[in-house]
């Protein structure tokens, strides 16, 4: 049965109900799997900077929806210096046909609308979904981390993309021995004047106000960064108030009252606690063993600062409260292969998972 393209430049109720049940029957029987909160894709897909800028595609046999990918024009997005697209919220069962259709029928529309480069998986930018989880799968899950099925990067590969950047995530065993080894750093930030906050002592919104303005500021020459509204950037953290930890989500603030850095780190057991939230059943949650570590999502020194060993004292922060919580190990996460964050994370031991982002190859015709 030949492999049908369809494209889609309106959302409707229909069209997300489509997506939504051919991802539940990808994922059917997938043990690591956790459904998506209600609502969620919709939202995504109706986010306002992307509309009239983003194409839903559907690949069938027959009447059946057997891959789905949606192209995003992304403003301000480039790379290598040229403009350009994203490819993301893909989901689609083993079938090399139809994926390859529905990815190169994307690409070309995103060539046809001036990108001269184009990306993925990534749901739109680097704040929110992106990369594929090359496993392995022997330590849990953590919140926000990427997941997929196992034969998803070879379709893409087959279909035209090649590797554009690896990422990893590090976990350290011994945090008592890394916490002395960041000491000297924090006796040296405190000497300075500087001192900590934590981010439950303010008003929720308040963080989430603060963290966006420092972001913007730490991050705006990261990696296929780009920029990102304050409604945005507050949709990112909805509901994660509950995780927030004081000892593990804090500031570092000068002696003149600046900001100067921060750190949002959280449980192991996390996403299992807003899993089981959003389906209503978190007051019987079991915490394992496993799930006793704890993970470190951000760290960020905005750039006055930088150069003072700021990342070493935050370090000694965040390892002194896992010690403290009893915690088995700190997972450093999804730290991009090459750049600092992966330098300071080779001290963090043991690498326990791998990720992949592509990009279209040009020399493949689409």
């Amino acid at each position: 049965m030949s492999v049908k393209v369809e494209e889609f430049d309106a959302v409707t109720p229909a069209l997300v109900e489509a997506m939504e049940e051919l991802r539940e029957r990808v994922y059917q029987g997938d043990e690591l799997y956790e459904a998506s909160p209600v609502g969620s894709l919709a939202r995504d897909l109706g986010r306002p900077e992307f509309q009239g800028r983003q194409r839903i595609f559907f690949a069938r046999r027959g009447e059946v929806l057997v891959a789905c990918v949606v192209g995003r024009l992304t403003p301000g997005l480039e790379l290598g210096g040229a403009p350009a697209a994203t490819i993301g919220n893909f989901d689609g069962l083993d079938d090399r046909e139809a994926v390859g259709s529905v990815l190169r029928r994307a690409v070309a529309w995103a060539k046809d609308e001036g990108a001269e480069e184009v990306v993925g998986p990534m749901n739109g930018d680097t704040w929110h979904d992106y990369r594929f989880n090359m496993g392995p799968f022997e330590e849990p899950l953590f919140l926000k981390e990427p997941y997929n099925r196992e034969y998803y990067p070879a379709l893409w590969k087959d279909a035209g993309f090649r590797l554009l950047q690896e990422y990893r995530s590090c976990r350290h065993d011994d945090l008592i021995a890394a916490r002395e080894h960041n000491r000297p750093r924090y006796e040296e930030l405190v000497a300075a004047g500087y001192t900590v906050e934590p981010m439950t002592e303010s008003p929720f919104e308040e963080v989430v106000d603060r963290v966006y303005e420092m972001v913007r500021v730490i991050f705006d020459e990261a990696y296929l960064y780009t920029e990102i509204s304050r409604e945005a950037f507050g949709a990112l953290y909805a509901g994660a108030e509950p995780i927030l930890s004081g000892d593990l989500c804090f500031f570092i603030v000068d002696a003149d009252g600046e900001d100067a850095g921060f750190c949002f780190a959280f449980p192991g057991y996390a996403r299992a606690l807003l899993m089981a939230k959003a389906r209503g059943d978190h007051e019987k949650l079991l915490i394992s063993p496993e799930q006793n570590v704890g993970n470190v999502k951000t760290v960020g020194v905005m750039p006055a600062h930088r150069g003072k060993g700021m990342a070493g004292a935050i370090a000694y922060l965040f390892l002194d409260a896992m010690v403290k919580k009893k915690m088995v190990a700190a997972n450093h996460c999804l730290m991009m292969v090459g750049n600092y964050s992966n330098r300071v994370g080779a001290e963090y031991g043991r690498e326990f998972r791998r990720y992949e982002l592509y990009r279209w190859a040009k020399d493949d015709s689409c």
